[in-house]
């Protein structure tokens, strides 16, 4: 016994216009498109390795090689998917082992400028390692306080490297001073004054370049800045 079915072509397409579907993430149509061109790239070196076989190809012998090259595709990405979340978990970590071992005063200041005379204060004691991370937590809290990157306890220095993409010359200086502090902590050596030295350099360039950029601001609307 036949059974008539209602079409409901017309009605699901009418439905779908009411829904404003998201465009999908850009970083998504990049990865596709790499997808798709690594793919084109192997289909093609398949082609020309197979070209100079003699006689008739064997398909089964394709379809072989096309596998193959999917399982290294998805490899690859089980790799890189691997070192993001190892990158992740060992900045977690280095900032945990800082909070556990670090000599800094509980009750220490919070200000960009105290947090620079407590830096300073380390050095004339000869502690260049605190006086280093010192320097570094000015930088953090300058940035809050200039309104370029909102402080958050837990984030960590390669999240505030990625929030600074679009200030290239403070990203650059940032990078340089957070690299300096975990070689002072986590390396074979001991910090020296020269540490000290570069990480008084990198704050100072991030501190001028925001002063020009707040400068720059303050001349563009002064109504803004009473």
């Amino acid at each position: 016994m036949s059974k008539a079915f209602l079409d409901v072509h017309d009605l699901i397409a009418a439905t779908a216009q009411h829904y404003q579907y998201p465009p999908p993430p850009k970083m998504l149509l990049n990865l596709q498109e790499l997808v798709s061109t690594l793919l084109r790239m192997l289909l093609d070196l398949i082609a020309s390795l197979l070209s100079v076989i003699p006689g008739n190809t064997d398909t089964r012998t394709v379809g072989n090689f096309m596998r193959l090259g999917l399982y290294f595709i998805g490899l690859l990405g089980a790799v890189l998917l691997v070192w993001l979340l190892f990158s992740r978990l060992s900045e977690l970590s280095k900032q945990a082992h800082l909070a556990r071992t670090s000599t800094l005063p509980d009750s220490a200041p919070l200000t960009a400028a105290a947090w620079h005379r407590q830096a300073l204060h380390f050095a004339q004691m000869g502690n260049w390692k605190d006086a280093c991370r010192a320097l570094l937590l000015a930088a953090v809290r300058l940035l809050d306080e200039q309104k370029v990157v909102p402080f958050i306890a837990n984030r960590t220095n390669f999240e505030y490297g990625y929030a600074l993409v679009s200030r290239a010359s403070i990203r650059s200086n940032f990078r340089s001073l957070a690299d300096t502090v975990d070689v002072c902590w986590f390396g074979n050596n001991e910090a020296e004054e020269a540490d000290f030295r570069n990480c008084q350099t990198y704050f100072e360039a991030i501190r001028s370049e925001l002063a020009a950029q707040a400068n720059t601001d303050r001349n563009r609307d002064p109504a803004a800045y009473g």
